[in-house]
């Protein structure tokens, strides 16, 4: 909440460009504060992509740090170059935070991921706690 009313506070008192760049800045600083992660790892690529079992076109991401708005677009190319008729174990155990728009995003992926026959799975988020009740929001280890 203090994300959106920071943003529409400083657009309504500045102009649009600014509103949106200050909404980023602080959104980038609730993720730092609360996912008491290095600000480095909020910007990285910090994940690893491996083949598990070639048979059964088995693979596992493993998210390390954080899966934030600020490094999603490169996780997303990276699940999209995995080959079809795979599944695909998304590993959040060595995550400190997952921010909502990762969680948006994979839910808004996995019909296109689903059309390529890609089976999603998610798995070491039983150690996270929600920021608020809405399925999905940031979830933060603890």
């Amino acid at each position: 909440m203090i994300i959106f009313v920071s943003t529409i506070i400083v657009t309504i008192s500045t102009d649009l460009l600014i509103g949106v760049t200050s909404g980023m800045i602080v959104n980038i600083m609730v993720n730092y504060f609360e996912g008491r992660t290095q600000l480095k790892y909020l910007f990285t690529n910090n994940f690893k992509v491996q083949l598990l079992d070639q048979s059964t076109n088995r693979f596992e991401v493993k998210i390390k740090e954080a899966l934030v708005f600020s490094n999603l677009l490169y996780f997303k190319s990276v699940l999209k170059k995995i080959p079809d008729h795979s599944v695909i174990e998304l590993d959040f155990s060595e995550a400190k935070i997952v921010g909502h728009s990762a969680f948006e995003s994979l839910e808004q992926l996995k019909p296109e991921l689903r059309l390529n026959d890609k089976i999603v799975i998610m798995k070491g988020l039983e150690h996270f706690v929600s920021t608020s009740s809405y399925p999905t929001s940031t979830k933060v280890k603890r």
